[in-house]
């Protein structure tokens, strides 16, 4: 059995990596719940993995246009 660590590890790997395909088969459970707090557009909680996924790419593109207008700034 994987530590905690070891897990979060993985599916930061794999996301950096686009390895969806290993998030779904060994890190994320079936019944995900994912919950960002908030007012804004990203806030609320995410049911699923397919859901979850889907947050995530908004998210990593939100952050690569919020890291780029920053550069150009």
């Amino acid at each position: 059995m994987s530590s905690s660590v070891e897990v979060v590890e993985k599916m930061y790997h794999c996301f950096k990596s686009g390895d969806m395909a290993t998030l779904k088969a060994e890190v994320f459970a079936e019944d995900l719940k994912w919950h960002l707090p908030g007012h804004h557009p990203l806030a609320g909680t995410k049911h699923g993995i397919d859901e979850v996924l889907a947050f995530l790419g908004v998210y990593a593109a939100w952050a690569c246009k919020l890291h780029r207008s920053a550069w150009v700034n």
